[in-house]
């Protein structure tokens, strides 16, 4: 009985060790470190700081946490970040000859905390805590005056900011990352960090079944295939012949006809069959009668692939329901407003700027951040995106204002990859773009999106050659 006692203390023991280095994410604690450093790197004079070389120290358990310092921008950064341990293929000539573990401490590591001083006066500033994969999501807590507020970061949006915390700033110097998590579990969206890799399975299977298709596809200007499968122009909906130098054992798409071949896919499974093509002419927008972008419209359709993308998604939302949507009453639009304020192109921006707005969008610099919190909250959903750029409606002539078109178009799946880093497969035009590509490439433009329930069971017309 005593040994049983003396087990369980001793069980007791290393929990508790366990508790205070890791906490139930997984994620390295460096508390117990960190009320060590305090004195010698928190509070000490920046004078005597700078002389200080990086050091390492071991927790309990025996996890390493190095702390360095780096100046940058009028500040001295104290990191204190976990070991990782990685493996490097060391080779001769052309052979591999053996694997080592290397240990690195890296500044933006899930578990690195990193306090911010003032190098004028060595005043602190902020800390960050990276806790994440992805280290474009942290949470950071400002020494405003004698009290601290958080802002939850990511991709450069702030989910949240200026929230207040009702603790010192110093108190933060030993709080465990358990422990800051309780105190604002009702104050910062923490839901946004409970990715769930296991739930992307619709979507992995659309984008592997795309790319392997990608190489039957041919961009044309003008091409899509209608509910029959016969190629047609999509612009007038008649029959398309096949253009000198067009290879016959190809699809030929446009932008808006790869959309359309997209969702097909999905209809197809459902119906045997194919979107009719009619429906995704209907407006889903009235401009402004005798305004200058309504006269501009008699020459221009300024809302193509803004109509062409939300029917699209209503189409194939009245076959999944079996119910005969409309536009007006089909949801598909996304239109949540996650973000309170950005840092767009370097700049502090308001709310108004990185939220959702009525038949335009979000800007594009938002995309990353929205793709990242739908992948959390609509795991089973990809979505068809509608770029509209601003163009002037005369060359060189002031008088005559920028227009917005929309004239470009894509589709997007987000998901969490098994180690939980977020990633999105952007196809265009008969294509795959790297995401911070296509948000480069559209730069200062709006972004509307509209939503596809993914499914498991997808079948894309196929090209002719493989069709035989």
């Amino acid at each position: 009985m005593n040994k049983l006692k003396g087990l369980i203390v001793l069980l007791l023991c290393i929990c508790s060790f366990a508790w205070a280095d890791y906490d139930p994410w997984g994620i390295p604690d460096s508390s117990e470190v960190r009320k060590a450093l305090r004195e010698r790197w928190f509070t000490a004079p920046l004078s005597t700081v700078r002389t200080y070389g990086s050091e390492i120290f071991q927790s309990k358990i025996g996890t390493n946490y190095q702390v360095r310092k780096e100046e940058q921008n009028g500040e001295i950064a104290i990191i204190v970040s976990p070991e990782q341990n990685v493996l490097i293929d060391v080779y001769t000539g052309s052979e591999k000859n053996t694997t080592v573990e290397s240990s690195i401490y890296p500044e933006t590591a899930p578990g690195s905390w990193i306090l911010y001083r003032n190098l004028k006066n060595g005043k602190p500033k902020r800390i960050r805590y990276y806790f994440m994969s992805n280290s474009e999501i942290f949470v950071e807590f400002n020494a405003v005056g004698k009290k601290t507020n958080a802002d939850f970061v990511m991709f450069d949006m702030y989910a949240a900011k200026g929230v207040p915390l009702g603790i010192t700033f110093e108190t933060l110097y030993s709080m465990s990352f358990a422990d800051l998590r309780k105190l604002t579990k009702s104050s910062l969206p923490w839901y946004l960090a409970s990715s769930q890799p296991g739930m992307y399975h619709s979507n992995l299977q659309m984008i592997a079944v795309i790319r392997e298709n990608l190489d039957s596809i041919e961009s044309v200007e003008d091409g899509a295939y209608n509910e029959k499968g016969e190629s047609v122009y999509v612009l007038s909906n008649t029959k398309r012949e096949l253009k000198e130098g067009e290879n016959p054992n190809k699809l030929q798409l446009s932008s808006a006809g790869f959309l359309k071949w997209i969702v097909d896919g999905l209809v197809s499974a459902n119906v045997g069959g194919y979107t009719y093509l009619k429906p995704l002419y209907k407006k889903t927008v009235s401009l402004p009668t005798a305004g200058h972008a309504d006269v501009f419209s008699q020459e221009y359709n300024m809302t193509f692939t803004l109509d062409w993308t939300r029917n699209l998604a209503v189409s194939l939302l009245s076959i999944q329901r079996d119910v005969d949507y409309d536009y007006s009453n089909s949801g598909v639009d996304v239109a949540i407003s996650p973000f309170n304020s950005g840092r767009l192109n370097n700049g502090e921006v308001t709310a108004n700027a990185v939220s959702y707005i009525k038949n335009s969008g979000y800007r594009i610099g938002v995309l990353k951040a929205l793709l990242y919190v739908l992948a959390i909250t609509e795991s089973d959903h990809s979505y068809l995106v509608s770029v509209r750029e601003a163009v002037a409606s005369e060359k060189n002539d002031d008088s005559y204002p920028e227009v917005g078109i929309f004239n470009n178009c894509a589709a997007l799946f987000p998901y969490f990859s098994d180690d939980g880093h977020f990633h999105c497969a952007v196809f265009e035009n008969g294509k795959e773009i790297a995401l911070d590509k296509f948000i480069e490439k559209y730069e200062g433009s709006f972004v509307n999106l509209a939503r596809l329930q993914s499914s498991d069971r997808f079948f894309p017309l196929s090209a002719p050659s493989k069709a035989q």
